[in-house]
């Protein structure tokens, strides 16, 4: 969704800004091709890659990498204040590799917020939305359920200023009662497309994906991850019913693990180790809406999500759905993984380094032996 930029510029006028303090594995440059023209009228991707070099611990300049960037943001802002501008900036270095590191852009951040509270253009004429993209996934509680709830429910803030307050009230009253209701990240462009279409015409936007539901309008308490559009494997509204360690969940188990090794890793198998089951550490029935992910007619369904650990890769740490399909007249019974379902929750660091460039989207499951 970060094309929404194109939306600001032509629809309202904006001056834009796309940025990101990691543009050596920038978001359309890791396994995309990157911008064949530059996308928006302020993109510091040159200054980020030449810069890299000169970046001493976290210094670059006499200032933390994290300031740097901060006052480039700033420094847009202050630019267009009184014309009108729309910006995103994607911050990972101090997170990306470690969460015990994140800690050293608090007072930077904090700046940041400062700049914009202290100046009262800002407060009366400026919206400023705050978030991640995931929580934690790689740290020692992510096995635990509330490691797994952290992951899959990032920050969001939102800060409202003064004219949007006064001028559209029922919006602001709804996006006041949605901090407690089921959101995705699909919301955040679509209350983007509502902004914009409040601000040209003051009507919010009719754009309807089927899926996607703006702050500016009042979502449903009990929203479901069906309607909004997310996969059984990554809600966490589901009720999992705890499952005993035996043979059957051992056979689901180890079907998992050949099924990366026999179907994911089959091409590249003479670089990588053959996985090996190790140990489960949970095994759940999910209760999951189904009907509105997948159609069966000939089959009873259930859906589980697993999370083991396997040998002859130094340990690596996996979580799974899998749809167990039963033949309603033979009773015939098979196992569905997908692997838009499968979640790496521990580092594999450099382990996958001999497949990176050829097979990027497979390195959580490669142990290189080359």
């Amino acid at each position: 969704f970060p094309f929404i930029w194109n939306d600001f510029k032509k629809e309202l006028g904006y001056k834009t800004m796309y940025a990101e303090d990691m543009a050596f594995i920038g978001t359309f440059n890791m396994r995309f091709k990157g911008m064949k023209n530059q996308p928006v009228d302020h993109f510091p991707r040159s200054f980020q890659l030449s810069s890299s070099r000169f970046i001493k611990g976290d210094c670059i300049g006499g200032k933390t990498y994290a300031r740097v960037n901060f006052e480039y943001g700033e420094s847009f802002a202050n630019a267009y204040k009184n014309q009108g501008f729309f910006g995103i900036f994607f911050l990972a270095n101090y997170s990306h590799g470690s969460t015990e590191t994140i800690q050293y852009v608090d007072q930077d951040l904090l700046k940041f917020l400062e700049f914009f509270n202290s100046d009262e253009t800002f407060k009366r004429n400026t919206m400023l939305f705050i978030m991640s993209d995931h929580g934690p996934r790689f740290t020692y509680s992510r096995k635990s359920l509330s490691g797994l709830l952290k992951e899959r429910n990032p920050f969001l803030s939102v800060f409202a200023p003064e004219i949007f307050i006064k001028r559209y009230p029922n919006e602001y009253e709804n996006l006041i009662s949605n901090t407690k209701k089921l959101l995705t990240p699909m919301d955040i462009y679509r209350t983007w497309l509502d902004l914009i279409a409040l601000e040209k015409s003051g009507k919010k936007s009719l754009h309807n994906d089927g899926r996607s539901l703006s702050l500016f309008s009042e979502i449903p308490m009990k929203r479901s991850c069906a309607e909004a559009g997310i996969d059984p494997h990554f809600c966490t509204c589901l009720k999992r019913t705890k499952l005993q360690i035996n043979d059957t969940t051992k056979n689901i188990a180890n079907e998992f693990v050949n099924f990366i090794n026999e179907n994911l890793i089959k091409d590249i198998k003479h670089k990588c180790a053959k996985l090996e089951t190790s140990k489960i550490y949970e095994a759940y029935l999910l209760e999951a809406d189904l009907i509105k992910h997948q159609i069966f007619v000939d089959f009873i369904t259930h859906k589980y999500f697993f999370q083991i650990e396997t040998k002859n890769n130094n340990g690596g740490q996996f979580e799974f759905t899998v749809t167990e399909e039963i033949h309603k007249n033979n009773g015939t019974k098979k196992y569905i993984f997908d692997k838009r379902y499968i979640s790496r929750i521990n580092k594999y660091g450099r382990a996958a380094d001999c497949i990176q460039k050829d097979f990027p989207s497979l390195r959580e499951f490669c142990y290189c032996v080359v």
